[in-house]
Order: C-alpha cells, then sequence, then structure tokens
C-alpha cells in the first residue's frame, strides 16, 4: 500500500471509530467524576499483520488510570487495520479531552 493511501485510511479509522469510541468511555467516566479531563499522546505502529503495537507516549498527570484504559483499547478494539507490507508505520496523535468532548490537536511529532 502507498504510504498517503495507509496514512488516510488510518485518519478515517481514527476519525470515524477510535475517537468516538473514546468519547464514549470518557463521557461513561465523566459520570462518575465530572471533572476528568486532560491530554494523551498515542502511539501505535502498523506492520506486516496490521496493528502491531499501541501505547501512551505522554498523558496529563492528573488523568486517573481508569479513563487512560479507555485510549488505547479504543485503537485494539477497531480491526481491519492496514497492512504494511514495506516496513512499518508509526501513527502519532495527541487528543484533548474534557466535558466538551474528545478531540484531537494537531501534533509535529
Amino acid at each position: 500500500m502507498v504510504w498517503d493511501d495507509v496514512k488516510r485510511i488510518v485518519q478515517t479509522k481514527m476519525e470515524d471509530e477510535v475517537l468516538p469510541e473514546i468519547e464514549d468511555c470518557i463521557q461513561a467516566w465523566q459520570e462518575a467524576d465530572p471533572m476528568v479531563e486532560g491530554e494523551v499522546k498515542l502511539g501505535f505502529t502498523l506492520g506486516n499483520y496490521g496493528l502491531d503495537t499501541v501505547e501512551i507516549l505522554d498523558a496529563s498527570r492528573d488523568i486517573p488510570g481508569g479513563p487512560m484504559t479507555c485510549v488505547g483499547a479504543a485503537v485494539w478494539e477497531t480491526t481491519d487495520w492496514p497492512v504494511m507490507t514495506d516496513g512499518q508505520m508509526n501513527y502519532r496523535v495527541r487528543l484533548r479531552f474534557d466535558e466538551s468532548g474528545v478531540y484531537s490537536v494537531p501534533t509535529n511529532e
């Protein structure tokens, strides 16, 4: 697959599948604690078998552990990630969430 095609597929999956799943999970946590908010830098790698790794690269210190599970779980539960036949693709995104929702923040990293 061509790099630009993979990037477009990943961005679409993030917008259509992953972010809504994270938002639903965070909102459930916010019902118990309305002050749950913060920022998370998420990284994942696509390789020969699709999704290879998912990790939280950085996060606000005040985010409880429970809501942190929303981020990685949403990526792992999403299916049909593109397969990289030539090497790997590292994808990084910064997510911010508060009472108004979950949204991605542009990152140059």
